[in-house]
């Protein structure tokens, strides 16, 4: 027997009459009750129109604000002085519209890749509402930043005093100081200096000569009456006068010997002053004229022409910073921006979208009106 081979059923998916979609039958849908489409387009329209007649009319005012700084730094960032602005103005929050009611804060945003500038948006029954209410925003964070302004300066303000108070003690203490050491020296050790070397010339050296002539006679005088003596014994035959006589000169010789050591004592005294003494004492005095009081003129000379100078151009620096190029709070960058004609509602744009969605609204109400028709018929079937 012949085996039986399997039949093999291909089944294609055919789509029924209800899946497909007849866009002519669309057509004629939406052209059968295109009365109605008008009719929500009408009214959307209407409920549009009444809007914008009922809504106020807001102004619109924009501006850069550049935040404050201080040198080449902001006195705080763009995004924390942005933050706050919006925490303190109720930016985006639905309790701003019950507070401000005739002007409002609408946008605060940092310039991007800028690190100084926010944008700043504002809205109001008017341009002058609008333009103040910015101004409301500039006051807040220069209010602000006030603080952080006075502490800078009453910093930089401590420098600079502390800076004159040096400058003043320079020229009131240290250089009358340095004045009065070389007057002092002048009048003291130069003084001295003089006095003794005029005194070793005038009066020790002259004082020892005439003791050395004092004691040159003396000798002179004792070697005569050695002389006497010797003659006298020369014919005498009294022996005790003889001894006697001898004695005396012995005396004679004596005394002379003593008055040759005083002699030379004297000389080693006025060689010794003359050539040890006065040089030393001029050595010292050339010294304080050729070292001490320059030295002291060179740290006075320092101190008027570097010291001094260098600490009031510390000072001008510092003035500097005290000064509107250095520091800065924060301001408008131009004009605040405003316009002729309110920028909302925007009219134009709301009526077109009104249009476009009753369109939408009507279509979308006709196709659901006919599904709801057509769903009893099928269920009668």
């Amino acid at each position: 027997m012949e085996e039986k081979q399997p039949v093999q059923l291909i089944v294609q998916n055919c789509p029924t009459e209800e899946d497909e979609i007849d866009l002519w039958q669309l057509w004629e849908t939406i052209k059968k009750n295109r009365k109605t489409i008008y009719k929500v387009t009408i009214i959307v329209f209407l409920i549009a129109l009444a809007y914008i007649f009922i809504k106020t009319p807001l102004y619109q005012a924009k501006t850069l604000m550049q935040i404050g700084y201080i040198g080449d730094k902001p006195i705080e960032k763009a995004n924390i002085v942005a933050q706050k602005i919006k925490t303190v103005f109720y930016v985006g929050s639905p309790l701003q519209k019950k507070i401000d009611k005739e002007a409002f804060v609408d946008s605060v945003n940092p310039v991007k890749k800028v690190d100084k500038l926010i944008d700043i948006t504002a809205y109001g029954v008017s341009n002058e509402k609008a333009v103040n209410k910015i101004k409301e925003v500039l006051n807040y964070v220069r209010k602000d930043e006030k603080l952080k302004i006075e502490h800078f300066k009453k910093d930089i303000q401590a420098q600079i005093d502390k800076t004159q108070r040096d400058i003043d003690k320079l020229k009131l203490v240290d250089i009358k100081k340095i004045d009065d050491q070389i007057i002092l020296i002048k009048k003291q050790n130069l003084a001295q200096l003089d006095d003794k070397i005029a005194l070793y010339q005038k009066e020790m050296v002259p004082n020892i000569e005439k003791k050395i002539e004092i004691a040159k006679k003396q000798i002179e005088k004792f070697e005569k009456n050695i002389q006497n003596l010797q003659d006298s014994i020369q014919n005498a035959q009294d022996k005790a006068f003889i001894a006697l006589t001898l004695v005396q000169i012995s005396n004679y010789q004596n005394m002379i010997y003593s008055r040759q050591l005083q002699i030379n004592d004297l000389a080693l005294q006025k060689e010794k002053i003359l050539k040890e003494t006065i040089p030393n004492l001029q050595r010292q005095k050339e010294k304080i004229l050729k070292e001490t009081i320059p030295n002291l003129q060179r740290q006075k000379e320092k101190i008027l022409k570097i010291e001094i100078p260098k600490l009031q151009d510390n000072i001008e620096s510092l003035r500097y910073k005290l000064t509107e190029a250095y520091i800065s709070p924060s301001r408008f960058v131009g004009d605040i921006q405003t316009f002729d004609k309110p920028t909302k509602p925007k009219k134009k744009l709301i009526l077109v979208v009104a249009l476009i969605t009753g369109l939408i609204l009507g279509v979308f109400l006709v196709f659901f009106l006919e599904f709801l028709k057509s769903e009893p018929k099928k269920e009668n079937e």
